[in-house]
């Protein structure tokens, strides 16, 4: 269910109103938005301890001036004063609603969610009167699916771990509640609560946007983290990582704040397939800005500002695109990488939108995600050139490749810049999922190499551990060619040999020995700390791309400087 801001049935503003009643509808006939008050019986709970009236009201302090009849209250109007004829069919009148419930003390509210927070775990009875329903959390992946409560601004809130369908009414956004919380339970430190009883539904409506406070400025979101957990709150920040797992379902990065600078556990998060809708509109990256406003989830000591939905939680914008590197992947072609996604109509097959230097001309342009190839006249080996991008290439969404940075110079060689077999590729997740990963060899020799008995072996991260991979069979790798090696998922072409153990997403490592176990080449990416790094470790590589030796081949013996990440090229030149 989509979560949605309710704005114009209760004002927050009559916050010290007295609660005038809890009663039944307008004999049944009264819909608060959208939904019948019939439905939103007390449930036979009952304000300050008091009892229903015969009527269906409730006896305010045992006074008949507290009884409702069919919306009215004798010898008084339901709406505070107001006429009751504003307040049938859904109306509002002072902030109201037609039950006349409002969040009369706030602070006694929030005092009783901090109770229920500092309770210990296991079974308590801790009332909870006129909490406001700030958000709905779906169910995606393993996390548990519930709803939010607040009562103001600085919280504090709680997160309610039961899922709103098998509450009757079910709560939704902006509704006003009460009942009993009846067990409570830490998890992955947040505090949550599992079980209730009594459950009510006062009101709806409350324009939860009043509790939202602007937290971009706030120093301590993650070593203060327990004060702002749960609480609806914005931020506006910058997306300073790569997005990587983060629960079943979900992605994370890490973020920036005029607050917070350079901390691993302040992230945005948020449901694959929402990364991917925006992937798809605006390419989600680092650099990318954002105004998010959503609950603060938490997964121990990383504070996790967790959005479900588009465009009601975040905005993103990002910055224009920019050349980041060109290549020569052959005599006659040439890769340009972006550092966006590059909008497939804006680029022209005849190439005319790319020029370079040297008499070398473009006879057509074929583009994938970010890179774009290009197929040339003849390139001389040694010689470096320049080519420029035209302003009518665009990303996603629609922003002009920038014109301070639409070159690049590359050189072409007519062999490749290493020695022997080296790893040249790597994916460990593609279109067919986490088992569509491969690793490419490459021979940059000037003969034949019978790779029969070599093994490939991984490590984890930081692992010191080897595990094998497999050892290659008659496969005999000519000068300059490619042999492939794939996971059981692999969606690609024809293997060389295929390998059952997966490769982390996050961070890993993987080594090349010959036959009496003597290392021939070795990289690591990602979070990978391990002895198979050479220098600093290669970038993750995103879901469906790779990280390549760009140029191709390309060996200096630093990781982080020979790989990039890039398109998928399974035994052909990296682009």
């Amino acid at each position: 269910m989509k979560s949605t801001w309710i704005r114009a049935a209760l004002v927050v503003a009559a916050l010290t109103t007295t609660l005038v009643a809890c009663g039944d509808d307008d004999g049944g006939g009264d819909v608060d938005a959208g939904r019948a008050d019939a439905g939103r019986a007390d449930a036979g709970r009952s304000d300050s301890g008091t009892t229903p009236t015969e009527d269906g009201g409730f006896d305010a302090g045992g006074e008949d001036a507290g009884d409702v009849d069919g919306g009215d209250v004798d010898g008084g109007d339901v709406d505070g004063g107001a006429d009751d004829a504003g307040t049938d069919g859904g109306g509002a009148d002072a902030g109201t609603t037609d039950g006349g419930v409002m969040v009369t003390d706030p602070a006694a509210t929030s005092a009783q969610i901090g109770a229920v927070r500092a309770a210990d775990d296991g079974t308590i009875d801790l009332d909870i009167d006129e909490a406001v329903v700030t958000y709905l959390k779906p169910a995606v992946g393993t996390d548990p699916e519930g709803f939010f409560l607040q009562a103001q601004p600085d919280g504090p809130a709680v997160f309610v771990a039961i899922a709103a369908a098998t509450l009757t009414p079910a709560p939704e956004v902006g509704d006003v509640v009460s009942f009993t919380a009846t067990e409570v339970a830490s998890a992955q430190g947040r505090r949550q609560i599992t079980m209730v009883s009594g459950w009510a539904v006062l009101a709806s409506g409350f324009d939860v946007s009043t509790l939202a406070v602007d937290r971009s400025a706030a120093t301590d979101l993650v070593s203060a983290l327990g004060t702002y957990e749960a609480e609806l709150i914005q931020l506006n920040g910058t997306i300073t990582g790569a997005f990587v797992g983060s629960g079943t379902g979900h992605e994370a990065a890490p973020i920036d704040t005029a607050g917070v600078t350079g901390s691993a556990d302040l992230l945005l998060r948020m449901p694959t397939t929402l990364r991917e809708s925006l992937d798809a509109d605006v390419d989600l990256e680092p650099g990318c800005d954002f105004t998010a406003t959503a609950p603060m989830w938490r997964f121990n000591a990383r504070a996790q500002l967790s959005v479900y939905f588009e465009p009601d939680d975040i905005v993103v914008t990002c910055p224009a695109p920019t050349v980041d590197r060109a290549s020569a992947i052959s005599g006659t072609s040439v890769a340009v990488v972006f550092d966006r996604a590059i909008d497939p109509a804006s680029v022209m097959a005849s190439g005319a939108q790319f020029t370079i230097t040297g008499g070398v001309t473009v006879s057509a342009a074929a583009l994938s995600d970010r890179t774009v190839t290009l197929t040339t006249s003849a390139l001389t080996s040694g010689t470096t050139y320049t080519v420029t991008v035209a302003a009518s290439v665009t990303d996603l969404a629609g922003a002009a490749v920038d014109a301070s940075a639409n070159t690049a110079t590359f050189t072409y060689s007519a062999t490749l810049p290493c020695t022997g077999v080296v790893i040249n590729e790597l994916r460990v997740a593609g279109p067919g999922g986490a088992g569509d990963e491969f690793i490419e060899l490459v021979n940059c020799g000037a003969t034949d190499v019978p790779l029969s008995g070599y093994r490939l072996v991984y490590r984890s991260a930081m692992g010191t551990t080897d595990t094998a991979l497999l050892t290659i069979g008659a496969v005999t790798l000519a000068p300059g060619g490619y042999a492939l090696f794939a996971n059981s998922g692999f969606t690609g072409t024809t293997v060389d040999g295929a390998f059952a153990s997966g490769l982390a997403a996050g961070g890993g490592g993987i080594q090349l020995r010959d036959m009496d176990g003597a290392v021939l080449d070795s990289m690591g990416y990602g979070t990978a700390t391990n002895a198979f790094v050479e220098g600093t470790a290669a970038p993750v590589p995103p879901s469906g791309q790779s990280v390549s030796r760009t140029p191709n081949g390309t060996d200096t013996g630093a990781n982080a400087a020979d790989f990039a990440v890039s398109a998928s090229t399974p035994r052909a030149p990296n682009i």
